[in-house]
């Protein structure tokens, strides 16, 4: 059942639907608030970043400041962070067992609430 919503969820990302595949465009959609379903791999370790204020995270190579506010930004464990901003807005957590497809995508996916 796993890999069905796994399957699911990317075939939608794939048409550009209401759905993101990857880690820096999940986290994206969830620090916008429109993650409804995060399905994420269990036991997946990224790193990330963490405006210190709280206004803004994401993956990948931390930027010099905050492009939102110009604060101190901070290493933070991606996924972890992702669950926590989708369950803050009233999401939901999926957590999926490899080997699944969302593995070839970074294993991070969302199903979304609206187009971001």
């Amino acid at each position: 059942e796993e890999a069905r919503l796994v399957r699911s969820v990317l075939a939608e990302a794939i048409s550009g639907g209401l759905a993101v595949a990857g880690p820096e465009e999940t986290a994206a959609a969830a620090g916008q608030g429109a993650v409804a379903r995060l399905l994420v791999s269990d036991g997946l370790k990224l790193a990330g970043w963490r405006c210190r204020a709280g206004c803004l995270f994401g993956g990948g190579a931390p930027p010099p400041s905050c492009p939102t506010c110009g604060g101190e930004v901070a290493p933070c464990d991606l996924p972890a962070r992702t669950a926590e901003a989708v369950l803050a807005a009233g999401g939901d957590v999926e957590v999926v067992h490899p080997p699944t497809p969302l593995d070839e995508v970074g294993g991070m996916a969302a199903q979304l609430r609206f187009l971001v």
